[in-house]
């Protein structure tokens, strides 16, 4: 389809098996690299735009070309050499629970530039994670459109009977126009049922709740399985992890006390800048604390599921920035845990 209507050149590793793939419930307009997106997380590959036209293959076999570029990222790190090997640790798990690293590829930092030997959807990856932890700007969690939203309304109908997943994604979309997409790895679950007239989004939900499933909208579709696309977005927690100036004054206290208690001098003749010294490095440790300790609750307390079933999902700090990768269900989860959180210590 892409190459019959675009310019583009669509090629397919020999890895990546097509056959007998029901793709063809995408039925609405979208971008093609929407179009590649929805296709790909469906079949668990990946693609690339090469000179050549688009390469769509699997990362684990990967035959993508890979290319050398260079990313300033002096603004991040300030020249601070433990920054930069923060900075790096978070840019080498840019696909979390995946070796992407593979043979031919290079990660080096030198004198504020990252040096970066890899494929073109991992390149995408890196901008994107560096984009987001220097402005702090997210995208938007995407919201159904009218006509989504009035698909998920209206009723369908099934016969009693034994029906696989794609059978029936195919049903729901014939009978409300809503394009629903099943991951490979779902689209041969079986379920028995019959449906008498109920909503598509009422339906889905006890579909995907009898098989174990999840669905969320991407891409102006519904995506339906066990693995679903992911986001990564950046949350501002500055002021959840600043430790109170009554919780630095007590561990300023305890300092002195251990000092006088190991040197026998008292420490009330300390000069300014050494009282400042213990105070910045006091409020850091603390803060890191407070950041810990957000992160466990987080873990624990909001869609804690997801954390340990869904691939690519993770939660890093950057600064007074929070970095999260996960579905867009769990984004809003998290937006409401924050806002609860905010109430509370006010």
């Amino acid at each position: 389809w892409i190459n019959a209507t675009t310019d583009l050149k669509i090629s397919i590793a020999p890895e990546v098996d097509f056959e007998h793939f029901p793709i063809s419930s995408l039925r609405h307009p979208v971008s093609v690299g929407s179009a590649l997106d929805l296709v790909c997380w469906q079949l668990s590959v990946t693609w690339d735009l090469l000179p050549s036209g688009i390469l769509i293959h699997d990362d684990s076999e990967s035959r993508a070309p890979m290319d050398l570029r260079f990313y300033d990222v002096r603004p991040l790190v300030q020249g601070d050499g433990e920054r930069a090997d923060r900075l790096m640790d978070i840019v080498q798990e840019v696909k979390p629970n995946m070796d992407v690293w593979r043979e031919g590829s290079e990660f080096r930092y030198w004198d504020g530039q990252l040096l970066v030997k890899q494929s073109d959807d991992i390149h995408r990856l890196i901008a994107k994670s560096l984009n987001l932890l220097l402005t702090g700007e997210s995208p938007l969690i995407e919201t159904p459109s009218s006509e989504l939203r009035a698909a998920m309304k209206q009723l369908v109908h099934v016969e009693e009977g034994d029906y696989v997943l794609s059978q029936l994604a195919n049903k729901f979309t014939a009978q409300t126009g809503a394009p629903i997409l099943v991951h490979s790895q779902s689209i041969d679950d079986d379920i028995v049922l019959e449906i008498k007239g109920a909503p598509l989004e009422q339906v889905l939900q006890e579909v995907a709740h009898s098989l174990d499933l999840r669905f969320q909208i991407w891409n102006g579709a519904i995506c339906m399985g066990r693995s679903l696309p992911t986001q990564q977005r950046s949350y501002a927690i500055g002021d959840l992890v600043e430790p109170s100036k009554e919780r630095i004054k007590l561990m300023l206290d305890d300092i002195r006390s251990e000092v006088e208690d190991d040197t026998g001098v008292s420490t009330q003749d300390w000069i300014d800048d050494s009282i400042q010294e213990w105070i910045d490095d006091s409020t850091q440790e603390l803060r890191w604390e407070k950041v810990s300790e957000l992160e466990d609750l987080i873990y624990s307390v909001v869609d804690t599921m997801t954390w340990e079933e869904f691939e690519g999902v993770r939660l890093t700090f950057w600064d007074d920035r929070m970095i999260v990768n996960q579905i867009p269900s769990t984004h809003e989860l998290i937006e409401t845990f924050l806002s609860a959180a905010r109430r509370a210590t006010q």
